[in-house]
């Protein structure tokens, strides 16, 4: 099947990360995939292209004349299926498709739930193009039913489907987490922005040294100071600030993101995700697949991802004492209790959360609205 991908750029965002996997894993299957973009990222490039992704960037220009290009690279492809990630991507798909006169589906997918004024408004506008879509995928239940109730008339065209994890190369490593050590040492990864909650992090991480006496480590990736927004490295400079202010700057390391995270990953006794605001993680997702436990607010997807006290912890959102309590009960876990957790960990990826069962899951999707045809409306 021709496919045709459409992205903003090729960051080491989520949203990226798992277009390019699930990319990757169609021409596997013996897809043929070409992938637009038309920012300057390209972090996620050569593992696309080494995966036999055939991409393009096309120039930005303004969005009228980068919407001609999308249209002109659709004719010249034309594709069997196209599939868009992100709003600015999906939008200009839908719309490219029908300029093209090319008569394929087009499938558009939304990766954040509808939070902030700004998000909120760029969706209300977006909802009323994706009613020209095909099918709307969403990658987490709450987001579905927040689409439901706000978009009504995309009811019928809403889908869910989880992120996909490639299990071979996110597998359990065997060496000793850091659990029992004299020091606790967490994982974080994601963007500086305060719904990212590093800051909660940072404030739980206080409460669990001076409160309960647990010493403990933050690795945090992120991007390389050269590529900080300035509005990140203005909150990196907030969190680091109080951090020095309160003596526990010793306790948090920043560390520049990196193509694989499975070393870092297997050398820390769990992953902490403060934030409240993603669909479903990419990183989650991936601390599972390799047997690692997870520490995340009891909220949104995570309730569906973590089992607490089996393969990870949920601590009550935007409480940083249970936050605390929770990183104390981790702590407190045996060599035993953490081979349980950490096998637990695995067994729900495999079950859930399989690059090769969500590649299925698209490839259902793609037959299903070839045979339905293109939506005239």
């Amino acid at each position: 099947m021709r496919l045709l991908f459409i992205i903003d750029h090729l960051s080491s965002g989520g949203a990226q990360r798992q277009l390019v996997t699930l990319a990757v894993k169609l021409v596997e299957q013996g897809h043929k995939v070409q992938l637009l973009y038309y920012y300057d990222s390209e972090f996620q490039l050569e593992r696309a292209v080494s995966g036999g992704v055939a991409c393009r960037k096309v120039a930005s220009g303004s969005r009228l004349q980068r919407l001609f290009l999308i249209r002109d690279e659709i004719r010249c492809m034309d594709p069997e299926v196209i599939l868009a990630y992100l709003t600015g991507a999906s939008v200009q798909a839908v719309i490219a498709r029908f300029l093209s006169g090319v008569k394929c589906p087009v499938i558009v997918s939304e990766r954040n739930q509808i939070a902030g004024t700004k998000l909120r408004l760029r969706l209300d506008v977006a909802s009323l193009v994706y009613f020209f879509a095909d099918a709307v995928v969403l990658n987490a239940h709450h987001v579905r039913l927040e689409f439901e109730k706000r978009y009504p008339w995309l009811r019928r065209s809403l889908k869910t489907i989880w992120n996909g994890v490639d299990l071979a190369d996110f597998s359990p490593s065997y060496e000793s987490n850091s659990v029992g050590e004299d020091q606790l040492t967490l994982l974080g990864i994601g963007a500086l922005y305060p719904v990212k909650g590093q800051m909660d992090l940072a404030r739980a991480l206080l409460l669990l040294y001076k409160k309960h006496g647990v010493a403990a480590k933050v690795l945090w990736l992120c991007r390389r100071p050269l590529n900080l927004s300035d509005e990140e490295a203005n909150f990196k400079n907030e969190v680091a600030e109080f951090l020095n202010q309160n003596g526990i700057d010793n306790c948090w390391e920043w560390m520049e993101e990196r193509a694989d995270v499975r070393p870092v990953l297997a050398s820390c006794a769990a992953l902490v995700h403060p934030s409240s605001r993603d669909g479903l993680p990419n990183v989650i997702c991936e601390a599972l697949a390799c047997g690692v436990a997870v520490v995340a607010p009891a909220a949104l997807e995570n309730l569906r991802l973590v089992q607490h006290g089996v393969n990870g912890f949920l601590y009550e959102a935007g409480s940083i004492e249970d936050f605390a309590k929770k990183l104390v009960c981790l702590s407190q876990r045996s060599d035993e209790e953490m081979r349980k957790m950490k096998e637990s960990a695995r067994e729900f990826a495999v079950e859930n959360l399989s690059i090769n069962k969500v590649a299925e899951e698209y490839s259902s999707l793609f037959e299903d609205s070839l045979r339905c045809g293109t939506k005239d409306k």
